[in-house]
Formats: structure tokens, C-alpha cells, sequence
């Protein structure tokens, strides 16, 4: 993979990666129509870390308030809004075991579904089925808490194939909960964080099949 076809793919990535259409996706299906190949997901996980840097930029207020309140709690706090963001801490946590469970155990076929342009294309009709069903969800007052956040970790574990819209797939599925809407999209890409994050940990231990970048022709 040149530089040019990194950078190319890269922006790809940064259109495509804060609408609800499978960024992952879109990147499989750009890799095919510009003939670059790739025999693992390394160069994805990589950009999408890139990715976790934007999120980590925009939602540093609401990530700074929940991944502090342990301390806040530890040092004396006892508000109710620090609870809340405690509570909300621990759903993360929970919530994000299912796509830990699925990445450690299907790992393999799932790297293997990222060589398929079908299995994108049929996953990218069922991300579009999914965001037009939402259209006639009224809209919740409901909070995240354990039973709608483990709902919505088992739709972002579900999203770990490409084709499948993260966002798209938790907001959708916190909306169909009975989530507020904004509250539905704040934690959908909190959620992401640990999500990334873990990704890009097992991927660094497995650097044997590290993107080796060559001089564009």
C-alpha cells in the first residue's frame, strides 16, 4: 500500500466515520475499487485509532467527567451528578464486554468477512434496513442504564463486521430502547472509546502483520 492509497483511504475514513454508514465498510469496498490489498485489518484498527483521537477531542467533557468521577467519589464527592457519572462508567464497562467476547472469540472470521465485498454489501443494506426503522421510533425520555446499555454493547459487538454501522447500530438500537436522542448519540461514541482502544491494543501485539507502506509508483 503506497502512501497515497493510506492517505486516500484515510480520508475515506474521516467522511465517512461520524455518519451512521459503516466506515469499515466503505474502506473495504475502497480498497477494492482502487486494488489495494490488505491481508489484515491493522491498517483499519490504525485509523480508526486516528479516529478515537477526534472523539476523545470533541466529547473530552462528558469522557473527562465519567472517567474521573471513581476518584471525585474516592476524594470525597457525594452529588448526585457524580454518581450518575459513576453509574454511567460501570454501564460502559459492561456494555463493551460483548464486542470484547466477539473480537476474541470470531476474531478470525472476521478478518476474513473484510476480504468480502458481498458480505459488506449485504451488511450495508442491512445497516440502511436498520436507520429507516428508526424513522417511525417516537423519540424517549429514558437514560442509559445497565439493561439499555448491555442492549446497545451487543449491537456495537454485532457491528464489528464491516458493513455494519457502529454508531448507526447503538444509536439505532438505544433510540428503539426508548433513549433521549441526544443521550443516544453521546453514548454510542463514549461507548466507542474502550471499543478502539482495545482493537488497537490487540492489534499492536500481533505486529507480524503490520501494514508495510511502499513508495507511490
Amino acid at each position: 500500500m503506497s502512501v497515497l492509497e493510506a492517505a486516500i483511504l484515510g480520508f475515506v475514513q474521516g467522511l465517512t466515520e461520524f455518519l451512521p454508514v459503516s466506515s469499515s465498510g466503505h474502506l473495504v469496498l475502497a480498497e477494492k475499487l482502487m486494488g489495494v490489498k490488505s491481508s489484515d485489518v491493522t491498517f483499519e484498527v490504525a485509523i480508526h485509532f486516528a479516529t478515537l483521537i477526534a472523539v476523545g477531542v470533541y466529547f473530552f467533557p462528558i469522557l473527562n467527567r465519567i472517567f474521573i468521577s471513581p476518584y471525585r467519589l474516592i476524594t470525597g464527592a457525594d452529588d448526585r451528578k457524580t454518581w450518575r457519572d459513576f453509574r454511567l462508567l460501570l454501564v460502559i464497562i459492561v456494555a463493551t464486554i460483548p464486542a470484547v467476547i466477539v473480537g476474541l472469540l470470531f476474531g478470525d472470521y472476521i478478518e476474513t468477512a473484510f476480504q468480502s465485498p458481498l458480505v459488506v454489501s449485504i451488511m450495508l443494506l442491512v445497516t440502511s434496513a436498520a436507520l429507516l426503522i428508526t424513522w417511525l421510533v417516537k423519540p424517549g425520555e429514558k437514560h442509559v442504564g445497565f439493561r439499555n446499555g448491555i442492549l446497545v454493547g451487543c449491537a456495537q459487538a454485532l457491528a464489528i463486521m464491516p458493513g455494519i454501522s457502529r454508531s448507526g447500530s447503538t444509536i439505532a438500537t438505544a433510540l428503539f430502547a426508548g433513549v433521549g436522542r441526544l443521550e443516544a448519540f453521546n453514548f454510542s461514541f463514549v461507548l466507542s472509546v474502550p471499543a478502539i482502544l482495545g482493537a488497537t491494543a490487540l492489534t499492536a501485539a500481533k505486529l507480524d502483520n503490520t501494514v508495510v507502506f511502499t513508495e507511490t509508483s
